[in-house]
């Protein structure tokens, strides 16, 4: 959507992430967000998700991707690693 600061959602992301998902590590979460190429409405918003979880006696990396379409109600996630 027009004037959509990214910014803001990164931080937003970050924070309910760090409320809601204890098992990985706080300083170690990162989001980066952008808009689709080739998405000219810009109802889609790219968003990559990168944090360490606690397994097995050692911080194990974790990535996810998501694409979340604000005009269709959807949301794609991908685990990265």
């Amino acid at each position: 959507s027009k004037g959509f600061d990214l910014a803001k959602f990164e931080s937003q992301v970050k924070e309910a992430i760090k409320r809601f998902e204890p098992r990985l590590r706080q300083d170690s979460i990162q989001v980066f967000a952008s808009t689709v190429p080739g998405d000219t409405l810009r109802n889609v918003v790219a968003c990559l998700i990168e944090a360490e979880y606690w397994n097995d006696g050692k911080w194990i990396p974790f990535s996810m991707r998501l694409n979340l379409d604000s005009e269709a109600g959807r949301i794609d996630a991908r685990n990265m690693g």
